[in-house]
């Protein structure tokens, strides 16, 4: 299957979104493969964008895909020097990560049933939801085998963010 190559902007980080699927209707899906990192059990979709410092990546998460409300995703920011992950926005459609203006992050919501997109900024670094990046295992680095994260569950638990996290351009 195809895979996209991540190369951060100082040529320092790199990583793969390797295909894993298609959703039905949509685009395709992939794993996401940086090491040391364990991101095992989650499905990433293709649009990505480093900062300029290669600190920060952003990347679209799809949470659940459901056939009456279409996708649910979410905007993941990580950070390679704290060794951190941030959920930012999440969104009945499809976010996109756009460019990063210092000190924020510019992004799109995509909305399929209404046929509308709208952009949104927001601070990220101010957002106390930080947590730490989970590392791949010895054995998972030998046999590819994911030893320490469970399965998300692809079909629960998604509530949409309130307009205030992240404010409309």
């Amino acid at each position: 299957m195809p895979s996209k190559t991540l190369i951060s902007p100082n040529r320092r980080i790199t990583g793969q979104l390797v295909e894993a699927g298609k959703i039905r209707f949509g685009p395709a899906y992939y794993e996401l493969r940086i090491a040391p990192y364990d991101f095992t059990g989650r499905r990433f979709l293709g649009p990505y964008v480093w900062s300029p410092q290669s600190r920060f990546l952003a990347v679209t998460e799809s949470l659940a895909e459901s056939y009456c409300d279409g996708p649910h995703t979410e905007l993941l920011m990580i950070d390679f020097l704290d060794e951190t992950e941030c959920p930012l926005s999440k969104a009945r459609g499809y976010i996109v990560p756009l460019r990063f203006e210092h000190p924020l992050i510019i992004y799109q919501k995509q909305f399929r049933g209404r046929q509308s997109e709208r952009e949104f900024e927001i601070e990220y670094r101010k957002l106390d939801r930080w947590r730490p990046l989970l590392k791949e295992s010895n054995e998972e680095q030998t046999t590819g085998q994911s030893a320490n994260r469970p399965k998300s569950d692809s079909e629960g638990g998604f509530k949409p963010q309130p307009e205030t996290e992240g404010r409309s351009l």
